[in-house]
């Protein structure tokens, strides 16, 4: 696999010949700022820092071209189609170019933060297992960014800039692609420069959660009117690989709160199962990944075609006395987080198969005194196993019973534990706490309560 971080030779691009072209522009919403859409240490490029490459110019006019939308196409993945192209993608990996001329608003803090969340979405992309998707380099240049003027690159090529045009998208992308040969020749994605004091433009967050003093679990894409650009740079990345938006499956494609996962810093955000699912059918190595992973949102599917779905966060687990909407502020009806041993709790999570294996699940709920699963935490008696198929995400609306020997008058964090075992015999497992915590009433209060059997109604809710 590799990253941005290894500047290589980029791979010799086929002669460029007059061709029937076809531009697909993706741009975030507006209004809400929800227009989000995409890795190791710096490379030698940057060792000349963005303001000296700015020193050695002057500025120069932007020209605008016209571009087309693309025809819809029906796949689990939504992927870019041109002519008679059910599908389009790059004839060789492609390198990024970031072009720094137009940045404002930038201290040399932020420069770096951004060349790092760059670096590190470009790294998420090379990492997907059975794909051969990567960025093959990643350099700064000095020459005006023009979003809607086909470059014609002699390699393969994704031009990234920044403006500070308002009417603009928060993000957006154009993919330019040659019907001759179903494939993307060139495609532009433009930010908006990151801004303080104008609400009209995004006070990005370049770095993760942690970095904002926020937990990942709790955390979405906009924020306090900022936005985590790694979330939009990742979904704009993904239109320039050849996926337009997902109307009607979990994916990076979709719009709103997408999900931070349990990773070490640098990884959080990570293409989901829908995503993987494409660079490993149009970009495949045909070998056999498997990997797992256990999120707090969902999506609300759309009708309307080439639009995104809306992500949302998953509720929090209560008692009640019947299943919410998974996106409601409680996962139960009359819900309440003061329980006693023994009682049953609604709970939500998203499991990402993030391979092509099918993964047999092992799901448990914990009950920890801080944020982080041990062994040592307290387990609910209940087990629930289902498959999970490849490339496939999962909301499982499951209950579980609060451990019987769980302290009185104590508050509990409830952590979510998956574990997926492969065709192979192999396991991997991923945990994340839930969006709220449990709190075990005291004695008194829990007295003559008996432990009794899940109610038949309250059996499951799963997708």
């Amino acid at each position: 696999m590799s990253s941005s971080g290894d500047v290589r030779r980029p791979a010799s691009g086929r002669a460029r010949s007059k061709m029937a072209v076809d531009t697909t522009w993706h741009g975030g919403c507006s209004g809400s700022r929800c227009g989000a859409h995409f890795a190791p240490t710096h490379t030698k490029e940057f060792e000349v820092s963005i303001r000296n490459a700015l020193s050695a110019i002057a500025l120069a006019p932007i020209v605008a071209s016209t571009f087309t939308l693309a025809a819809p196409a029906a796949h689990a993945y939504n992927p870019m189609t041109v002519g008679n192209c059910s599908v389009v993608t790059w004839p060789s990996n492609p390198r990024v170019i970031l072009h720094v001329l137009e940045l404002d608003g930038f201290t040399v803090d932020m420069e770096d933060a951004m060349l790092q969340a760059m670096e590190d979405i470009h790294a998420q992309v090379g990492a997907v297992g059975g794909s051969t998707a990567a960025i093959t380099g990643f350099t700064l240049s000095a020459t005006p960014f023009t979003f809607r003027t086909a470059y014609n690159d002699a390699v393969p090529t994704i031009h990234v800039g920044f403006t500070n045009d308002a009417s603009q998208a928060d993000g957006a992308a154009i993919t330019y692609k040659d019907s001759s040969r179903c494939e993307i020749t060139s495609a532009n994605i433009q930010f908006m420069n990151p801004s303080s004091s104008d609400p009209d433009l995004v006070d990005w967050r370049f770095g993760e959660p942690a970095d904002e003093g926020e937990d990942f679990w709790l955390d979405d894409h906009n924020l306090n009117t900022s936005a985590y650009f790694r979330i939009s740079y990742m979904h704009e990345l993904l239109h320039g690989w050849g996926l337009k938006h997902s109307p009607d499956s979990y994916s990076m494609m979709n719009y709103g709160t997408r999900p931070f996962a349990n990773m070490e810093d640098g990884k959080q955000v990570r293409p989901l199962p829908d995503d993987r699912e494409f660079l490993r059918d149009f970009y495949p190595t045909g070998v056999v990944s498997r990997g797992i992973a256990v999120l707090n949102t969902w999506f609300t599917a759309t009708n309307v075609v080439d639009a995104a779905a809306d992500q949302d966060g998953l509720c929090a687990p209560a008692k009640g006395s019947a299943w919410d909407a998974w996106n409601a502020g409680f996962c139960a009806t009359n819900p309440t987080t003061l329980v006693c041993p023994g009682e049953w709790i609604y709970t939500q999570s998203a499991i990402a198969n993030n391979g092509s294996d099918d993964l047999d699940v092992e799901h448990r709920l914990w009950f920890s005194l801080d944020e982080s699963w041990t062994s040592a935490d307290l387990a609910s008696p209940t087990i629930r196993y289902y498959t999970v198929n490849g490339d496939v995400s999962s909301k499982q609306g499951r209950m579980f019973q609060v451990p019987s020997n769980a302290a009185y008058s104590t508050t509990y964090q409830p952590i979510a534990r998956v574990s997926g075992t492969g065709s192979d015999g192999s396991i991997k497992s991923d945990w994340i706490p839930l969006r709220g915590t449990l709190t075990i009433k005291s004695r008194v209060q829990c007295g003559g309560f008996k432990s009794g059997a899940m109610p038949f109604e309250q059996a499951g809710q799963f997708d």
